[in-house]
């Protein structure tokens, strides 16, 4: 049986409903499963490390500096607004730009998760002007059902900026 938790308990789950069907086809009278004391595994806390705000900062700085990479600087924005407005990346790359209000100063998310509607605030120190350079980037007004990036992540950009900083990736 496998020794990580998390594939323990889907193979667990798999012979467990694998009884229950044979025993829906008459082809056993019980499901031994039940009788077993087999619990699911917990998995371990994942430790995350944070960085600091300097160290988010030197991150971002390598991430737009990083010539090898064509698209640094859309990567380093993506990982900006990540750790800006706390949302996830599947959020952030379904993001249009017709869900920013900048008149009320709101961006509205779908959450992928539980398909429920939220917002976030155009916070003026950090989300407004990083969408003002994204827009200006453009060289015109972007249409409301353009995406706001056009990445699915930047957690390559990421990965190679942690490395070279010698930070926790």
């Amino acid at each position: 049986f496998p020794s990580h938790d998390s594939s323990y308990n889907t193979y667990s789950s798999f012979i467990k409903s694998l009884l229950d069907h044979a025993v829906a086809l008459k082809i056993i009278g019980a499901n031994p499963y039940h009788e077993a004391r087999n619990k699911r595994r917990k998995n371990d806390k994942v430790k995350r490390e944070v960085p600091t705000l300097e160290q988010f900062q030197q991150i971002l700085a390598h991430m737009r500096a990083n010539k090898y990479n064509p698209h640094g600087t859309e990567s380093a924005d993506f990982i900006e607004f990540v750790g800006s407005a706390a949302v996830g990346q599947a959020e952030i790359k379904k993001l249009r730009w017709g869900e920013v209000d900048f008149e009320k100063q709101k961006i509205h998310f779908h959450r992928q998760k539980t398909k429920r509607y939220f917002h976030v605030p155009l916070f003026k120190n950090t989300l407004l002007p990083l969408l003002e350079r994204r827009k200006q980037a453009l060289g015109r007004e972007p249409g409301d059902e353009e995406f706001v990036f056009s990445m699915n992540d930047g957690k390559k950009g990421l990965s190679a900026a942690t490395k070279a900083l010698g930070l926790p990736s």
